[in-house]
């Protein structure tokens, strides 16, 4: 899995195990900031109308998203 994430010119930003032997490295920096925007994602979704929303154009769902970024 990490090789496909590599061969896609990304880094993956996920902590080891803690029961491994070699622990992986990771940028903290880089964990904090993917995890806002995980947990921006699942608040996201709890507007059901904005997870099954399917408009004609990017704009206006766009627009839909700032609307519900801005309630929270």
């Amino acid at each position: 899995m990490l090789a496909a994430v590599a061969a896609l010119g990304a880094e993956a930003v996920i902590p080891s195990q803690p029961r491994r032997r070699i622990a992986r490295p990771m940028d903290l920096a880089c964990y904090r900031q993917r995890h806002q925007i995980e947990r921006l994602m699942s608040r996201l979704k709890q507007f059901r109308f904005l997870a099954t929303l399917y408009d004609k154009t990017a704009s206006s769902y766009l627009g839909f998203v700032h609307f519900v970024c801005t309630l929270l």
